[in-house]
């Protein structure tokens, strides 16, 4: 390969880096740009039907705002009262797990390793410390 196909694949990386970094607001872009162009067919139907455009602007604009508000009280209520009762049950699960793991512990308790000493896990996470410190100098 020759210095401008090299060129060419560091700048297609790069911009392949830089679309991955601003992908949610490329993504937001193509959601508007969808939306954009759902509702103008819906304005040129009305158009077709003889209301003019500046009418059909409004017309559509609001039919999209009832459809939302519509979405959400139809559907948040009963979302918010379901997930209320799920937070209320997270604790009865985990008693439920803990009771089931303390059960499996005494049925199998080569299963379970020690948990390690505070001295042992303090000289793991300065071991840990110190290759992330010395990886983070040789990369850069």
């Amino acid at each position: 390969m020759n210095f401008g196909q090299w060129l060419g694949f560091f700048s297609l990386l790069i911009s392949l880096y830089i679309l991955w970094e601003i992908r949610q607001l490329v993504l937001l872009v193509f959601a508007a740009i969808v939306l954009a162009t759902a509702l103008n067919r819906l304005v040129q139907k009305f158009n077709r039907w003889g209301i003019k455009r500046n009418l059909a602007v409004i017309v559509t604009l609001s039919l999209a705002t009832l459809i939302i508000l519509l979405f959400l009280l139809l559907i948040v209520p009963p979302f918010t009262t379901q997930f209320q009762k799920l937070l209320a049950l997270i604790p009865d699960v985990f008693t439920e797990v803990r009771s089931q793991l303390v059960q499996l512990y005494r049925q199998q308790p080569d299963l379970f390793p020690p948990p390690p000493s505070a001295t042992d896990m303090l000289v793991q996470t300065q071991l840990l410390s110190t290759q992330l410190f010395s990886n983070f100098l040789r990369f850069f």
